[in-house]
């Protein structure tokens, strides 16, 4: 007798571009959110989190949740300096540009 497995539920596939370009509700996440993102320039008010230097006057939201815990100055803030577990590049084989396939990112406003 031979068994038959069954699937117990299913994923919809969706296209890497649905992926890259429309962060899940990304409009309504906190600022201060540190999340993984695929793709190669994060989305509007979001940075990759490299560890540069900010201004307080231009982000003083964020300057209000996160202070100074990874650095900064009397006038700046550092934002943290993390990479995702699975980072690296590929390139477009279309363009022969290089693609990031993972970043680490932090809403910023």
């Amino acid at each position: 007798m031979k068994l038959r497995r069954r699937a117990l539920f299913s994923l919809p596939l969706l296209p890497l571009a649905t992926l890259v370009t429309q962060p899940a509700a990304a409009d309504t996440m906190p600022i201060g959110v540190i999340s993984d993102f695929v793709g190669c320039t994060p989305p509007a008010d979001w940075m990759i989190c490299d560890g540069r230097s900010l201004r307080i006057a231009d982000y003083p939201v964020l300057f209000a949740k996160v202070g100074r815990l990874w650095g900064g100055d009397a006038t700046t803030f550092d934002l943290p300096c993390i990479s995702p577990p699975m980072a690296g590049m590929s390139v477009d084989t279309m363009t022969m540009q290089p693609v990031m396939i993972a970043l680490r990112i932090i809403k910023v406003r």
